[in-house]
């Protein structure tokens, strides 16, 4: 039985391979597509000088190549590379070492040409995101391997605090099934990997230092496609090293699973929205995020006291209406604040996390309070976490119950000297604090605590209420500040 298929062209370009299209500049013409009937035949090697990833791409897409081998080499990329067909697979030998294979945005691309403004290395999009794939889209795509150079010192900051322009690394958008692995994404002025509704794609085993805003950002907002918001994005085992906002965000998400992941010193300076949150993993948006579990993760190294909205947060997040959101495990070393909750959050589940090493004196490690609608969570769940090495001078007290109602107990508490837990007298019925093991050395033996509130004169209850208040009041302004796309 006869079979066709379309075989790529390559050419070698100082002993790498590059894909060829009807680029060559002396006109010649080359076919990209080489009809193959039978076995399928070797890949053809000629001689090209272009390494432009954006038109060898393109053009490849363009002939009805799906499967797009860029073999070791350095290619820069001159716009924006868009994908919209489905099953589309981008790879390349490798996304470190001397055989790698590298991307890197060329100087100034947002700054003119048919693609001026918003503008990142790769945008998977699904159906409905122009008038060419109404019904078709970017579906079960699949990139890896790569190095991706977003080159953010050369594509400088454009638009204002509330319009900002783009520049991500590797974008999809109401795509199904897509999966980004095994690449090592930098330097990107906004978002290292960006994921935007649609279902059921996975980011994993990547690399994404030194982002812009955030590391790595899912979301499943709402908004007027086709698909609905969709659900089910996994983020798994990858490593976030350097960012001005959130090391991992979920934005409105559903079903989201974040897991495996390491996220460090996310101490950059000021993001493209003009607001450092500094965090390591938060839950976020607008409207409410849903089913989500943060698990087996590593915080650390999240610090940034001047400016910065929450000055270094491991964990928190809180949109009103948001249920069935656990942290479940995770591991928070050498941050500001360990975590923070806030909003009408219903099946908060915190359990299992250890928390060793925390460099705020003056906001608490734990704190659930009220956002400024004045709603918090209730029914939460605090079990079985580990507090430790904090500061011996704290002015607040460890653990800050605002408001909101549930349960922190059997708990450990390494004290150091410091206050272990209050709860505000006006949410002293709405929690059960005991038992919990609470030492006043830093990580020995414990002892049980036996009330319902915590308190100590040496620390004025008031100390710890106006941190939290003003805390509250800078989220407002922060909120009528960020814009998420």
């Amino acid at each position: 039985m006869l079979r066709r298929r379309a075989l790529l062209k390559y050419i070698a370009i100082g002993g790498a391979l590059a894909l060829v299209g009807n680029v060559i500049p002396s006109g010649s013409s080359f076919d990209l597509m080489t009809e193959v009937y039978g076995e399928y035949a070797p890949a053809i090697s000629v001689r090209q000088s272009n390494s432009d990833a954006y038109e060898l791409i393109t053009q490849a897409l363009a002939e009805g190549q799906t499967k797009i081998h860029l073999p070791a080499g350095i290619y820069s990329c001159s716009q924006q590379i868009d994908i919209y067909q489905p099953n589309v697979e981008i790879y390349g030998d490798g996304s470190s070492g001397s055989n790698r294979t590298q991307i890197r945005l060329n100087d100034g691309v947002g700054l003119s040409g048919p693609k001026a403004g918003d503008v990142s290395v790769f945008s998977f999009y699904g159906p409905g995101a122009t008038t060419n794939n109404p019904n078709s889209g970017a579906d079960n795509f699949n990139i890896h391997d790569l190095e991706i150079d977003g080159n953010s010192a050369n594509n400088f900051f454009q638009g204002n605090p509330g319009t900002p322009t783009v520049m991500d690394g590797i974008v999809s958008w109401n795509c199904n099934g897509g999966l980004v692995e095994n690449c090592y994404i930098h330097d990107c002025r906004f978002m290292g990997i960006h994921v935007n509704i649609g279902s059921n794609c996975t980011v994993q085993n990547n690399t994404v230092n030194n982002s812009g805003a955030n590391g790595i950002a899912i979301g499943n907002a709402v908004n007027n496609s086709q698909r609905g918001r969709g659900s089910g994005h996994q983020v798994l085992n990858n490593s976030v090293n350097g960012a001005s906002d959130v090391g991992i965000s979920v934005w409105e998400g559903i079903g989201t699973l974040v897991q495996g992941n390491t996220v460090q010193d996310i101490t950059m300076g000021v993001s493209p929205y003009q607001q450092n949150t500094c965090d390591g993993l938060l839950f976020e948006g607008t409207n409410p995020c849903s089913d989500v579990t943060f698990s087996n993760n590593t915080v650390s190294n999240i610090s940034y006291p001047n400016g910065a909205l929450y000055k270094g947060l491991g964990i928190g997040g809180g949109p009103d209406g948001s249920s069935n959101i656990q942290f479940l495990n995770n591991t928070i070393e050498n941050v500001y604040s360990a975590m923070r909750f806030v909003s009408d959050v219903t099946g908060l589940v915190v359990t299992g996390n250890s928390v060793n090493g925390t460099t705020g004196t003056t906001q608490p490690l734990v704190t659930v309070a009220t956002n400024k609608r004045g709603n918090a969570p209730s029914d939460a769940d605090f079990e079985q976490n580990t507090l430790a090495g904090m500061p011996s001078d704290m002015s607040s007290a460890i653990v800050v119950l605002v408001a909101g109602s549930g349960k922190f107990i059997n708990n450990t508490i390494y004290a150091n000297g410091n206050v272990p837990i209050r709860v505000i007298p006006a949410a002293a019925t709405d929690w059960i604090t005991t038992p919990n093991d609470i030492s006043n050395a830093t990580n020995t033996a414990s002892i049980t605590n036996t009330t319902t509130t915590n308190t100590s004169t040496s620390v004025p209850e008031f100390s710890d209420l106006a941190t939290v208040l003003l805390s509250t009041l800078a989220a407002s302004v922060y909120a009528l500040k960020r814009r998420r796309r």
